[in-house]
């Protein structure tokens, strides 16, 4: 196989990074997760500030842990890469418009349910002072 083509860290000349090294990458990730977790419910400009960290925080020590060797995670982006990224982006929003609405409907199917079955179980309630 090909070198160029193989993962970033797995080719024939990978970035040695050690055990501490990892370890400092996965604290910085679930640092970040937790971060993405636990801040509660903003506005609009404040609300971003989680999900930057999250996805800052892991690439900040992957920079310090493997020096000037941790951009090879990003290739270059051509015509193709453009149109796989419009591609999973217009399938992205399909599936969320489909599943939206089948949602929808689902809720609507057991909102007619739960009333017939309130209305059936209430039906037999005596409404005057005399018991039947």
């Amino acid at each position: 196989m090909n070198a160029m083509r193989d993962f970033p860290f797995c080719t024939d000349r990978p970035v040695a990074l050690s055990g501490r090294e990892w370890l400092i990458l996965l604290g910085a990730l679930a640092v970040g997760f937790g971060l993405l977790s636990a801040a509660p419910l903003m506005g609009f400009p404040a609300s971003a500030i989680p999900p930057l960290l999250f996805l800052g925080m892991p690439l900040l020590a992957l920079r310090r842990v493997a020096g000037r060797h941790w951009t090879v995670l990003f290739g270059p982006i051509g015509p193709r890469q453009v149109a796989q990224l419009v591609l999973f982006g217009l399938l992205t929003l399909a599936h969320v418009v489909t599943r939206n609405l089948w949602v929808s409907a689902e809720t609507h199917i057991l909102n007619d349910w739960s009333g017939f079955l309130a209305a059936f179980a209430f039906a037999h309630l005596p409404i005057g002072p005399d018991p039947v």
